[in-house]
């Protein structure tokens, strides 16, 4: 079952129905297990997202594990290979991220721990994304 939503468009009074499903962006660091806190919680609340939400996860660090999750989830997982903030290999992976963001145009993009936070975020920004969220934890 689909969600039905009713959107104003910004630059006009024209009201859009949108019958699909809404895409949301989920960037994190890295996750090698469920066990932990965050990681536990996007386990639990990925599949549940499904159901109304188009998801992805961008991974900024890769990791088999993850890849074989990706029916668990219900969501497609990417990996950018992003290490460090010094390599011109993450320099051009953190472009390929803002590519692809732009690509798939999702309405809200939401970033997880303190690396995604600052690169999720700067990368959604550069993409064009209006609707950001970054989530910290103590």
């Amino acid at each position: 079952m689909h969600a039905s939503f009713v959107v104003v468009a910004a630059s006009s009074s024209e009201v859009l129905h949108l019958s699909s499903k809404l895409r949301l962006c989920i960037i994190i660091d890295h996750i090698w297990n469920f066990r932990a806190g965050t990681e536990n919680q996007l386990s639990q609340l990925l599949p549940m997202l499904a159901e109304h939400f188009d998801t992805e996860v961008l991974c900024l660090r890769p990791h088999p594990w993850l890849l074989g999750q990706e029916q668990y989830l219900k969501s497609r997982v990417y990996f950018f290979d992003i290490p460090d903030f010094k390599s011109p290999s993450s320099m051009r992976n953190w472009l390929r991220l803002v590519g692809h963001i732009r690509r798939s145009k999702p309405c809200i993009v939401h970033t997880f721990f303190p690396v995604s936070n600052i690169l999720g975020v700067l990368a959604a920004r550069a993409a064009g994304a209006t609707a950001i969220v970054g989530s910290r934890r103590d």
